[in-house]
């Protein structure tokens, strides 16, 4: 990592307005207010590369696909500052307001697109919204996440897995754990080490009232955490699957027979 920062700082001193996604990267591995000004000098650097593609000539479909793709990145970078707000600055003065602004932008940016492919702004501003207890206009938004990750399913352009782990976490949220259940399923099918995942998965079998398929689950996943395939650093989700369990078992046991 450090010798990953080095290079990319040096190719910025080098050649400050080369490819903008060098600053988001340093922003990536930064944190506080270091981590802000990278990111900044990156939107800077993504819009001057949007506002360029207007005066630019060539081929309309060309263009199109550049347009798209360079509006993707900036609405992308602006929801990495709006994220900021919401946990490393959300301390800072008029944090919520900037945060607002950020994460609106971004969807508009994407809402002007002709193919709705980028769920990141959706998301951000749904999470936004159930920080400020907005519930009634978060569901709206996570419904366009789900549609965006359906549309792109097994292909390149499907949302990350941790965007996808966190619309996970934002439908049980707002109460909508079946959804969280089923997506968690098929994030469980890719990584089937993670137990972060499986944590997850029986948190939505529970509060949707799986509770055999909770059970099971966990007990699965603490299994597979006692034995030698588990990875080192999945094994600190150990104590909370136990507690988990515990909770399984006593809803499990006030459940109607």
């Amino acid at each position: 990592m450090e010798t990953a920062r080095k290079v990319l700082e040096r190719s910025v001193a080098l050649a400050p307005d080369g490819d903008p996604g060098r600053y988001m990267n340093l922003g990536q591995m930064s944190a506080g207010e270091e981590a802000l000004r990278w990111y900044t000098s990156g939107v800077q650097r993504l819009r001057t590369e949007r506002s360029a593609l207007e005066q630019a000539s060539g081929s309309r479909a060309e263009l199109q696909e550049r347009w798209a793709a360079s509006t993707h990145a900036l609405a992308t970078a602006l929801c990495s500052v709006a994220e900021m707000y919401m946990t490393d600055l959300c301390d800072e003065e008029e944090a919520e307001a900037k945060c607002e602004a950020l994460a609106c932008e971004a969807v508009e940016l994407v809402q002007g697109l002709q193919e709705q492919l980028l769920a990141e702004p959706y998301q951000t501003l749904a999470s936004l919204r159930l920080s400020q207890e907005r519930a009634d206009e978060a569901g709206p938004l996570l419904d366009k996440v789900l549609a965006i990750i359906v549309a792109t399913v097994d292909t390149s352009r499907m949302p990350p897995l941790e965007v996808r782990v966190s619309a996970a976490k934002l439908l049980m949220e707002v109460g909508r754990p079946d959804e969280a259940l089923e997506l968690l399923q098929a994030l469980r099918m890719e990584e089937d080490e993670s137990l972060e995942l499986w944590y997850l998965l029986c948190c939505a079998a529970l509060q949707a009232s799986e509770l055999d398929l909770a059970a099971a689950e966990a007990a699965a996943a603490l299994e597979f955490a006692a034995s030698e395939a588990c990875p080192e650093d999945e094994k600190e989700w150990m104590g909370q699957l136990r507690e988990l369990q515990a909770d399984i078992a006593e809803a499990a046991a006030a459940a109607p027979q």
